[in-house]
């Protein structure tokens, strides 16, 4: 990323930032495991909460061990953390709130 911050590719009629033709992926706490893009994580992390049992929510640890298990992707609870909050998913208790009111 350090390579192609603050450069352009010129074209005929508009400057590119370099950076926005890459691909972001989110690194696994193992080189072995499967990478993902932040948007695939998102996905996949949006399916994991559709299908929990209503009455007793995963929580960010809960949906990082099922990322391993039956994804391959291994990454911290404070990444599962992070995109859980940009998918707009409410934490734990937020979604146990939402489901008694």
């Amino acid at each position: 990323s350090r390579i192609v911050r603050s450069k352009y590719l010129q074209l005929p009629t508009k400057n590119i930032l370099l950076s926005s033709l890459l691909e972001k992926q989110v690194n696994g706490r193992s080189g072995d495991l499967r990478r993902l893009t932040p948007k695939e994580l998102i996905q996949i992390i949006r399916k994991l909460v559709a299908d929990e049992n209503k009455s007793h929510p995963l929580s960010d640890e809960e949906i990082k061990k099922l990322l391993k298990e039956n994804y391959e992707v291994g990454i911290a609870r404070r990444t599962v953390n992070k995109y859980r909050i940009q998918a707009n998913i409410g934490s734990t208790r937020e979604r146990i709130s939402k489901r008694i009111n």
